[in-house]
């Protein structure tokens, strides 16, 4: 549908108002000179003129390609779906990101930590330190024991648990 208002026509060029005067506006008892008034009109003709000579009416659009709010909605969908997926939707292989030397192993349990006897699980920070604090020989400032004269460690500074401290003397008469 073509514009139906006939065009303001306007030619006669006019002058430019100075500036101070296009920032402030007209000042009451104020007679504007009949050159501004034209070019005002002159302007506001040329920018009509553009605009009723490029730019388009909405009816006048091919919106043919473009996609329905059914189809927008329906794609949505498919972006949300495949945002929660967590099961590898790209198939990223562990070279991809630099993990291909790294084992799929679940985290070791506590009691798994200290008996220490798996090599298919991995240990916490937290699980660590529990592991190493049973182990570690108690009443030894900073946690460092003293060895004795043949380089053993005391038998004071062994843990309570008899099994443990069995195993810390083997470890100990290797070296």
């Amino acid at each position: 549908m073509p514009f139906v208002k006939p065009l303001p026509h306007w030619e006669a060029p006019g002058i430019e108002p100075p500036l101070s005067l296009r920032q402030n506006g007209w000042k009451a008892g104020v007679k504007p000179p009949d050159e501004y008034f034209n070019h005002l009109h002159s302007k506001a003709y040329e920018a009509l003129k553009e605009l009723q000579e490029y730019a388009l009416h909405k009816d006048e659009l091919d919106l043919s390609g473009l996609a329905t709010d059914t189809e927008l909605q329906a794609v949505e969908k498919i972006i949300s779906t495949h945002l929660l997926n967590i099961e590898n939707p790209h198939k990223v292989t562990k070279k991809q990101v630099g993990l291909e030397y790294v084992e799929n192993y679940k985290i070791a349990t506590q009691a798994e930590a200290e008996t220490g006897s798996l090599n298919n699980k991995y240990m916490t920070p937290e699980t660590t330190k529990q592991a190493v604090t049973k182990f570690t020989p108690k009443d030894v400032p900073g946690g460092f024991p003293v060895l004795d004269e043949k380089g053993k460690l005391k038998s004071d500074q062994l843990p309570n648990d008899t099994a443990i401290g069995i195993e810390l003397l083997k470890i100990t008469s290797l070296y």
